[in-house]
Parts: C-alpha cells; sequence; structure tokens
C-alpha cells in the first residue's frame, strides 16, 4: 500500500485537481457543497489527504490510484521547494556580482 509521507498530508486544491484528475473548480465546488472537508481559504486553502481518500471512496474512484497521485504528489513539493532556493540563490549572486562590478 502507497503512503503519504509524514508531513505531507495537507494538499493543494491544484494538487487535489490533478490527484482526482479534474479541475480546479470541481474542487473548490465540492468544498463549497461540503463533500471535501478543507482548511484555509484562497491559496492557503489546504485538503487533508485523508479526506481526499474518502473522496474518492465516496465517489467510486480507483483508491490506489488515489493514493499514488497523493504520494507523487507529496514528492513534488520537495522539488518545488528545492528549485525556488536554488533560483533564488542564482539570483542573488548575479545581484551581487552587477553590485561589485560598480
Amino acid at each position: 500500500m502507497t503512503r503519504v509521507p509524514p508531513g505531507k498530508e495537507w494538499l493543494t486544491v491544484p494538487q487535489v485537481a490533478r490527484i482526482l484528475d479534474v479541475n480546479k473548480q470541481a474542487i473548490y465546488d465540492a468544498v463549497k457543497d461540503g463533500r471535501l472537508e478543507a482548511r484555509g481559504s484562497g491559496v492557503d486553502r489546504r485538503i487533508h489527504a485523508r479526506e481526499v481518500v474518502g473522496y474518492a471512496i465516496r465517489s467510486e474512484r480507483d483508491v490506489d490510484a488515489v493514493l499514488k497521485g497523493i504520494s507523487d504528489v507529496a514528492g513534488e513539493i520537495e522539488w518545488k521547494v528545492l528549485l525556488g532556493w536554488v533560483l533564488a540563490a542564482v539570483g542573488l549572486y548575479w545581484l551581487f556580482t552587477k553590485l561589485n562590478e560598480k
């Protein structure tokens, strides 16, 4: 069975949309209608992985595929954070190089 890495249980709306293979609006509608429980609002809205699995069961989706999707998405988060830090470091290096040329 696929497990969600510790600390990666809370997912964004775009992540849940990818996991369930629907558009983001479908997720917002499901939250609004009470079919999915979420915390926060706007870009800070998060949905717990347990809630996504429960929704998959209730809507008769392939639970194994949903669990795999959650695991895949949880792994992507680390790469995006790392990429952000690398790009920030490169940008700062470039900035300091230009400032020192003057």
